[in-house]
């Protein structure tokens, strides 16, 4: 039953109760007399009876959070309102935050460039890249030869043909790597610029050589040598491929790059509040422009999904309750809404307020009216027993005596039976199962001229 329903049931047992044994020992239990146009009737009938525990408590939220920044700044833009609904991971305010932003940007930038470079480092060793410096290597010998003979028309022929290869070959090249899939950067467009690069020494030495070839000096035959220890020297750092100290050092700078990146991406996310779950905004303390303050609220938002509702439940009531169990939640703002819940949590400690020991019992409510608010009171009706298609009547026309005995009063025709006894079952808020002395079809009366009744107080 109700706290404020006891409440009254009580006041009105302590009034009534000595009225009731004092009418009794002077009025007989039966009369012949037309009684039954003071009474108020009910015909026993069919019904259900729930056995309930009832406690108010408050409509509370399944979390609130308060949020702050985690750095200081002028707040550049508010993403939402008080009362907005939001997703987990909404963007909810920023902070002027570009120079964070560029720092940002640039480090990414540099860690792509970093790693396009060790790619290039740990790429296998081309067989064409090969080939070309060994034909560097023999074209420097064979125009050393050449020097070193008797320089005739054909050998200054030769050169000149030489030299217009070298550089058409180089055209080709350059052709080809500004055409290369994948554009710049890309694995083709590498290889064609090294083979250009290549192609350009090789024409510089054919010219150089056909200089020589002209003007036949000894000078020559020197440089002529030292291209050819140049282009062996090439030839056998191509075919060794990169060397393991230089990938390592690369490894190094991506680490450093990446610890980098990371640094700037925090400080630019620092800059944004974003939502940690979904939820309603309940507060928002900030406007643009103003200046925040690390680590002080600027915005709460409220989980309302579920809703709950805590109440404190007597220790003698405890033992009647368990996790499971459903109830019925009443509003006092919303007296027409009935909402169902179901009982998650008892608390495995009590609290003793002036001698009287409560548990504090928290129900979820398993479904919701968009009126309902926050902090709204209800009484919760925690459902312990129910059972149907019995024979039930109201408490209104029950009433007991001091051992605890039920009486009804029985109208049979225009005569009032006036505390016939009756043995109840289970015991409801409004209506109770009767298991003897009343049958389907049976009247019972409730007498108020004459103010025999006394409350059920239960």
């Amino acid at each position: 039953m109700s706290v404020r329903k006891s409440l009254f049931f009580l006041s009105l047992f302590l009034v009534g109760v000595p009225i009731l044994l004092l009418w009794r020992s002077l009025s007989p239990r039966t009369s012949t007399q037309d009684e039954t146009q003071n009474i108020q009737i009910y015909t026993v009938t069919i019904g259900d009876v729930e056995a309930v525990v009832s406690a108010v408590g408050l409509i509370e939220a399944d979390e609130v959070i308060n949020l702050s920044m985690l750095t200081g700044g002028r707040v550049a833009e508010i993403f939402v309102s008080q009362g907005d609904f939001v997703a987990k991971d909404t963007p909810l305010l920023r902070l002027e935050n570009e120079s964070q932003r560029l720092a940002y940007e640039q480090a990414i930038l540099e860690l792509q460039k970093a790693e396009l470079q060790y790619a290039q480092l740990v790429e296998p060793v081309n067989d064409d890249v090969i080939a070309l410096a060994q034909a560097n290597v023999d074209n420097a010998k064979a125009q050393y030869s050449s020097l070193a003979n008797a320089v005739t028309s054909d050998d200054i022929r030769t050169a000149e043909l030489t030299y217009q290869n070298w550089l058409a070959t180089y055209n080709a090249l350059i052709a080809l790597r500004d055409s290369a899939p994948g554009g710049y950067g890309g694995t083709a467009y590498n290889t064609y610029d090294a083979q250009a690069g290549a192609a350009s020494f090789q024409a510089e030495i054919a010219r150089l050589q056909l200089e020589q070839l002209r003007n036949s000096t000894s000078p020559q035959l020197g440089a002529a040598a030292a291209r050819i220890r140049q282009a062996e020297a090439e030839l056998a750092r191509v075919q060794a491929g990169t060397q393991p100290a230089q990938i390592q050092q690369q490894e190094i700078l991506l680490d450093q790059l990446r610890e980098k990146v990371s640094r700037a991406e925090t400080a630019f996310y620092r800059t944004i509040l974003t939502a940690p779950i979904d939820g309603i905004i309940s507060a928002q303390n900030t406007e643009i422009g103003a200046l925040v303050v690390p680590n002080v609220r600027i915005i709460e938002i409220t989980d309302i999904d579920p809703l709950w509702v805590t109440i404190q439940v007597d220790e003698l009531d405890i033992r009647l309750i368990s996790e499971g169990m459903t109830a019925n939640i009443t509003l006092d703002a919303l007296p027409d809404v009935i909402i169902s819940g179901r009982l998650e949590s008892i608390s495995p400690f009590g609290q003793n307020v002036s001698g009287i020991v409560n548990y504090d019992v928290r129900i979820a409510l398993t479904n919701t009216d968009p009126r309902i608010r926050v902090g709204m009171t209800t009484e919760a009706n925690i459902i312990i027993e129910r059972r149907e298609d019995i024979i039930v009547i109201p408490n209104a026309y029950i009433r007991r005596d001091r051992d605890n005995q039920a009486f009804v009063n029985i109208v049979r025709g225009n005569t009032l039976l006036r505390d016939v006894p009756i043995t109840l079952g289970l015991v409801g808020q409004s209506v109770s199962e009767v298991t003897k002395g009343l049958a389907i079809g049976d009247v019972i009366g409730l007498d108020f001229a004459t103010n025999r009744f006394v409350e059920n107080d239960n």
